[in-house]
């Protein structure tokens, strides 16, 4: 006798029912696996796993934080005074990258440079969002910052010791404090050596955009008489 519908129904659920059953473990084993997969991503980001920072590189990266927060780069020194703090404070953060072990150096250095590099380009922007006939009197004040910065600089070759020279140099220069002009007691020519090195890094657009800056920078510099 054929099976009624009602037993070919039951049949057909047990055989879901039994379908499911034999094919829950691989698929909870599944979900397990990507469980764990997801767990241990966030873990290696949350830097639980792998190589952890050496304290002596974040100590370092702290005080950069420290310094910027105390000097912002973005607003200048207000006068001659305030540059002086601000090269002493540079000259007490290259010693401490300069102290370094050798292999942990160029790490700071990068923090430095992405920290100039921040500064230059809002430096460079709010130039582009200065209204024309206000952007001479901005260049004029950047002028005047760049040149107390320059004069801190020479005020304070004895503090410094050729520390300015060498390791400013082995940091990229000025990575965080400087006006805007390059780093420190330069040469016309080296500071534009150095605004192009750090110009090179940006995308296209803005180093378009910072080579027209500077180049405003440097007309009105040579039509003040070249200070």
């Amino acid at each position: 006798m054929p099976p009624t519908g009602r037993s070919r129904s039951q049949q057909d659920g047990s055989g879901r029912k039994e379908s499911f059953g034999s094919g829950a473990p691989a698929r909870i084993a599944a979900v397990v696996v990507l469980l764990l997969c997801l767990t241990g991503l966030g873990i290696w980001w949350a830097g639980w796993l792998g190589a952890k920072e050496d304290p002596q590189l974040t100590a370092v990266k702290s005080l950069m934080g420290e310094m910027v927060a105390k000097y912002p780069p973005t607003e200048g020194p207000k006068n001659l005074l305030d540059a002086a703090a601000r090269v002493g404070a540079m000259v007490t953060v290259m010693g401490r990258i300069q102290a370094l072990p050798e292999e942990l150096r160029p790490q700071a250095i990068e923090k430095g440079r992405s920290i100039m590099m921040k500064a230059m380009t809002a430096r460079v922007d709010t130039y582009f969002a200065t209204p024309p006939e206000k952007r001479q009197a901005l260049i004029d004040k950047d002028l005047k910052q760049m040149e107390s910065m320059r004069k801190a600089f020479e005020g304070g070759q004895q503090m410094l010791g050729g520390l300015a020279g060498n390791q400013a140099g082995a940091a990229g220069g000025n990575p965080m404090f400087a006006g805007g002009g390059g780093p420190g007691n330069r040469s016309e020519e080296e500071r534009t050596k150095w605004r192009k090195s750090m110009i090179d890094q940006s995308s296209p657009q803005q180093r378009a955009r910072s080579t027209e800056y500077f180049a405003e920078v440097e007309r009105r510099r040579q039509a003040l008489g070249g200070k």
